[in-house]
């Protein structure tokens, strides 16, 4: 009897953010579910929840085109690193080329949350660093994942509670 390769793998929990501003608007949303295809066709991810599409003002740099923002849940097999790996990978194959910190790009995903895991390397930050700040980042999280518990302990509804109060997100689409 051959063993099965999933047996005993445990699965991790997951919020990806997703976002685009290369593009006219349909271009932006195509490129957002290109991801999203990229990811559920990977073996090690299974895609549970998807948000709603947001149009937002860029942050950071803010002399750029809007984006188009959502997230996803995900349930994986990978380890936060492959993970990162994954995701800059399915970054390239959708066409996004490197430009400058905060720039304009094609698509970018970025890791949010991976359960309750805290993660800080150079390349990495989990929870994502400025999670709590970006109301692009956050609704869209939330609308994916309201349950979920940060490595504080509290609820991501929770800490984001004040953020929230002062949102304001065009909903576009679905995602």
């Amino acid at each position: 009897m051959t063993p099965n390769a999933d047996f005993n793998l445990t699965e991790h929990d997951a919020v990806l953010g997703l976002g685009s501003n290369v593009g006219s608007e349909q271009e932006k949303l195509s490129a957002l579910r290109m991801a999203c295809d990229h990811l559920a066709a990977h073996p090690a991810i299974r895609i549970v929840a998807r948000s709603s599409v947001y149009r937002t003002p860029p942050w950071g740099e803010t002399a750029q085109p809007e984006f188009l923002n959502a997230a996803v849940r995900i349930c994986t097999r990978l380890q936060t690193t492959e993970l990162l790996g994954v995701v800059k990978s399915i970054e390239r194959l959708v066409g996004r080329v490197p430009t400058y910190r905060w720039g304009p790009r094609v698509i970018d995903i970025d890791i949010l949350l991976y359960d309750r895991f805290s993660y800080d390397t150079p390349d990495l930050t989990v929870p994502h660093r400025h999670l709590l700040e970006r109301p692009f980042a956050c609704l869209p999280a939330l609308e994916v994942a309201p349950d979920v518990r940060l490595p504080s302990g509290l609820l991501l509804r929770e800490a984001a509670s004040e953020l929230m109060q002062t949102a304001r997100l065009d909903r576009v689409a679905n995602l």
